[in-house]
């Protein structure tokens, strides 16, 4: 049965998913200046995916590795700039708050290999 955890290979573009961010309304005052600057205190998360369409259809997550940062930047664990790569990993379905399957992903760890042999893990 799909997503039940078995050990899958998985092969496609690998892209960016879903990023989010904090919404707080972040100041610091400026004792020289005497004003209030904005500082960067929102954090950002981002997911990977392997797969053509989104991630409700074709994409599958990868578990275990991702982008994160704040406001001035997000850094991320991998190169994505939709290479084709072979991703290993156990399948697992993913449910919406309503208990509908909604996605699948790879995880929680993937082996990760590109057309010209590099991998990683």
């Amino acid at each position: 049965m799909p997503g039940d955890g078995r050990v899958v290979s998985v092969g496609g573009p690998l892209r960016y998913g879903d990023f989010a961010t904090t919404l707080a309304k972040c100041t610091a005052f400026e004792p020289v200046a005497k004003k209030e600057l904005r500082a960067c205190c929102n954090r950002t998360w981002g997911q990977i995916l392997v797969g053509e369409g989104t991630a409700r259809g074709k994409a599958i997550y990868l578990e275990g590795v991702g982008c994160s940062g704040d406001e001035s930047r997000s850094c991320c664990d991998l190169i994505v700039n939709g290479q084709q790569v072979v991703v290993t990993g156990a399948l697992h379905e993913k449910h919406d708050r309503f208990g509908e399957p909604s996605r699948y992903s790879l995880g929680p760890s993937v082996k990760i290999c590109g057309l010209d042999g590099a991998t990683r893990h």
